[in-house]
């Protein structure tokens, strides 16, 4: 019988009293005094009751007189502070720990304050905004948005939340966000007024870096997935997603999917729109290679208070005239050495897709010697291809032609073969001359300074996907409707928006030391954690260090501040 059936206590897992056994019908045994059963010839436990576990927890139990007898009085004060403070206890409660980590919360969430993303995410998604900035502070932390993770991550870390949430409800919060897509856009306009107020642009125009992308999906059922080409070929089918990124920030705004089957150049024109209809104006959009084409030019000509820079690809026929008439002119010369090391360059008049523009020839020193091994390299290459051919064929030659190989048909005599191949020296010197020579177009006069200070800052939008796949985990996503999709790539956009923020408030210790990475000062701030107090409270375990406050100083904080809200935190504990 039990002494009190209200009373629970802590199942012991072991004893120096003895061994505990938990049977199928829920009794708790104590096995004491081994001794050698002879007729049995193997050594045999008396096994004594002591309680009996609660409804299949076999956690904690209701104890007997027999516990009593081996354990001692039992003490409910100590019983009750030790699932307030006991890790295990706590852990199979459902409950965070007593102490966590609370210097990354800290910093993401000054973060998003800043960049206006917190405040447009109250005014849009006033139910759930805790949550979403919980998973993006989990995204960037554990490098990873598994939501099958979550609950085990936010044990230990203070991500904004009152409880620890499960994955199906993290799956679930995905599917909310993403099945109104019209809140999505909404949270576009709201976030850029919210920027804008904290960022004013310096100049007439803000620059921007557009550019896409795409994600290989392991889903049968997206309505966007669809076989494409991929940038990295799985197999699998992509959707493609276009983003623009503040140049002077690094910091991503905006951002839409369509289908993996659509190319770049067909989309843009469509996406531009959307953007205006966003409500930005006064930009300069900034674009790769990839969307050179007239059909672009004239499309971001009807795109009212748009600028743009499109840089151009070596095949086309008045870029390669511009670099041979005029690579000469510029090539290492001082008086067109722009404010970038070893970069020199010219603004001259040009006519693309019938209407008079400016194309901003440049030549860079480091960029010539790595352009000319990479075409020293790739002729190598296809010469041994060729030469690994069995015979002579026309597709054959006309194949290596434009690669800078020459394959004749006549008779090698040492190898044998029917044909020989031979390097198109004229060919290749002309690709070894336009080495380090590049071109951007646009309508928008300008200094060569200018406009080489807008393309190398290009590359900040391909720093976000790259967190996005590979810091968040999401070069596949696994997703299998739409909305969960939507919802999911929706809170890696705020991350990136804050990753992006916290790189921006750091950049000048990123800068100085070698070794800082934001990986690096996460692990720094992972020390700072808050500790579970007697009368439920919280309070910082320990006192701050000098880089803890150098960093959180650079998002606005002081440890004064971070001590009051590590006392506001309010858990279900």
């Amino acid at each position: 019988m039990y002494s009190n059936t209200d009373v629970l206590v802590k199942t012991p897992k072991s004893s120096d009293k003895g061994t505990i056994h938990i049977l199928t019908t829920g009794y708790v045994l104590l096995a004491t005094e081994y001794h050698w059963d002879s007729e049995k010839r193997c050594p045999v436990d008396k096994r004594i009751s002591i309680g009996k576990i609660v409804d299949g927890d076999r956690s904690h139990m209701h104890p007997n007189k027999n516990y009593e007898r081996f354990f001692g009085p039992i003490d409910a004060e100590v019983n009750r502070q030790k699932d307030t403070f006991g890790t295990k206890a706590r852990k199979a409660a459902g409950k965070t720990d007593s102490k966590l980590s609370f210097g990354p919360y800290l910093v993401l969430k000054a973060a998003a304050e800043q960049s206006g993303c917190y405040t447009a995410l109250t005014r849009v998604y006033p139910e759930y905004e805790r949550k979403i900035i919980a998973l993006a502070v989990y995204s960037i932390v554990a490098e990873s948005s598994t939501a099958q993770l979550f609950p085990g991550w936010c044990f230990d870390h203070y991500c904004g939340l009152d409880r620890v949430i499960d994955d199906s409800e993290v799956s679930g919060l995905y599917r909310l966000i993403g099945s109104d897509e019209g809140n999505i856009n909404v949270f576009f306009r709201i976030f850029r007024e919210e920027y804008e107020k904290r960022f004013p642009r310096k100049d007439s125009n803000r620059v921007i870096a557009f550019d896409s992308t795409n994600q290989n999906t392991q889903s049968e059922n997206e309505d966007l997935a669809e076989f494409g080409k991929s940038k990295t070929d799985f197999g699998l089918k992509i959707i493609n997603t276009a983003m623009f990124v503040d140049e002077e920030t690094g910091i991503p705004m905006w951002y839409e999917h369509y289908d993996g089957s659509l190319l770049d150049k067909v989309q843009t024109c469509f996406s531009l729109k959307k953007i205006v209809d966003a409500g930005y104006q006064k930009l300069f959009a900034m674009f790769d290679r990839g969307y050179f084409s007239e059909d672009i030019i004239k499309a971001l000509r009807k795109v009212k208070d748009l600028e743009y820079g499109v840089l151009c690809p070596d095949n086309v026929n008045w870029v390669d005239e511009l670099i041979k008439d005029h690579g000469a002119e510029i090539r290492g010369r001082q008086k067109y050495l722009t404010t970038e090391p070893n970069v020199f360059g010219k603004r001259y008049p040009v006519t693309v897709a019938g209407k008079a523009c400016f194309a901003y020839l440049f030549f860079d020193h480091s960029r010539e010697f790595d352009e000319e091994q990479s075409i020293r390299s790739t002729i190598s290459y296809y010469f041994n291809e060729a030469s690994k051919r069995k015979r002579y064929t026309e597709k054959m030659a006309q194949d290596y032609a434009p690669k800078g190989i020459i394959v004749v048909k006549k008779a090698d005599p040492e190898t044998g073969k029917n044909f020989t191949i031979l390097e198109d020296t004229e060919m290749i010197q002309t690709m070894v001359d336009r080495a380090g020579f590049f071109v951007l177009v646009s309508d928008t006069e300008m200094t060569a300074s200018e406009a080489i200070r807008i393309i190398r800052r290009r590359d900040v939008v391909e720093h976000v996907f790259e967190s996005i796949k590979r810091h968040f985990d999401l070069s596949v996503t696994y997703t299998h409707s739409i909305e969960t999709y939507r919802g999911k790539m929706f809170t890696a956009f705020i991350a990136s928006i804050l990753f992006a923020t916290l790189t921006w408030d750091l950049r000048e210790v990123l800068h100085d030391k070698t070794s800082a990475t934001i990986a690096y000062e996460m692990m720094e701030l992972n020390k700072y954690k808050v500790e579970l107090q007697s009368d439920g409270s919280w309070y910082p375990s320990y006192a701050m260090s000098r880089i803890q406050k150098e960093l959180i100083s650079k998002v606005g904080l002081t440890e004064d501040e971070a001590i009051n809200q590590a006392t506001e935190i309010k858990l279900l504990v």
